[in-house]
């Protein structure tokens, strides 16, 4: 994940994000769009902190998906909805715009 958020996320229009890779051999790239706010957006909007149980399970749903982290190729992106991130603690994600 980025220290900083983008433009667009600092604006609220684009998701929090982050990325996972094999540590040995290296292929293909996850990409886990969380569906919501970055932290560090420039208004206050709400945000929640990335747990390793929810890298885990965004993992194991991206598997589940087809995603080969040894293979070589374009990046893999799990958005909300797959990774299990909608609506967490019965609310929705938060939206820009």
């Amino acid at each position: 994940m980025r220290r900083k958020p983008t433009y667009c996320q600092g604006n609220g229009w684009g998701p929090q994000s982050y990325a996972v890779e094999a540590e040995i051999r290296p292929g293909t790239t996850l990409v886990v769009e969380t569906g919501r706010a970055h932290p560090g957006n420039w208004l206050g909007l709400p945000s929640g902190p990335v747990r390793p149980a929810d890298v885990a399970a965004s993992i194991r749903a991206a598997r589940c998906r087809g995603w080969d982290p040894a293979a070589q190729g374009s990046p893999f992106v799990l958005g909300p909805a797959a990774a299990g991130e909608e609506g967490r603690d019965g609310e929705a994600p938060p939206t820009g715009g």
